[in-house]
């Protein structure tokens, strides 16, 4: 009796944290996984509808968007994201990556250069707007906005839909991230 009860306990606690999760999921979806990085220069998001582009240009004065999903000319959520930045007079930058491959120094260096010179406000995103984003978003922290290895690594982590286990398909972005903090310069804060 006791056994049962103590496992019906278990198991609502455990319903719970599926409901809480699932519901934090639903959540970074609804709001487009938005995210400010710094006030006025960086924002990171999921893949913005063009009415979304539009509400986050109008709002944060964005001045670029950085696609790293890279050029899909002939896919609707391309040619839309393309057409609606020339409307606004946004720069769109493409810079393709996989979530599933390393990324290594010089793909790094090449990025944050794209990020350091492109007009600012600057948008990065991917299509959910955790893991590629949650890499390019470490990298601009670390490497650009100076903001140290805590806040900088914080942008691969559940909070923004990054799941950091090496198990799972995204775990390159991790592991990545953590090969290229010495050359980031970047110590435990």
């Amino acid at each position: 009796m006791v056994v049962a009860r103590g496992l019906r306990l278990l198991g609502g606690v455990f319903a719970f944290l599926i409901t809480l999760v699932a519901g934090y999921g639903v959540g970074l979806f609804h709001s487009g996984n938005f995210h400010v990085l710094v006030a006025g220069e960086a924002y990171r998001s999921a893949q913005p509808t063009p009415e979304r582009l539009n509400a986050i240009v109008r709002t944060y004065g964005v001045r670029s968007v950085l696609n790293l999903r890279g050029e899909n000319r002939g896919s609707g959520w391309y040619d839309a994201e393309v057409t609606a930045s020339r409307r606004l007079g946004v720069t769109h930058i493409d810079y393709r990556m996989s979530s599933k491959d390393r990324f290594d120094q010089s793909r790094a260096q090449q990025l944050i250069e794209i990020m350091r010179t492109a007009p600012k406000p600057l948008l990065i995103h991917c299509n959910g707007g955790a893991d590629r984003s949650g890499l390019a978003s470490a990298l601009y922290l670390a490497a650009i906005a100076q903001q140290g290895h805590f806040r900088s690594e914080l942008q691969l982590s559940p909070i923004y839909g990054h799941v950091p286990l090496p198990f799972l398909r995204a775990f390159p972005m991790t592991s990545s991230f953590e090969s290229l903090e010495g050359w980031l310069g970047l110590s435990e804060d």
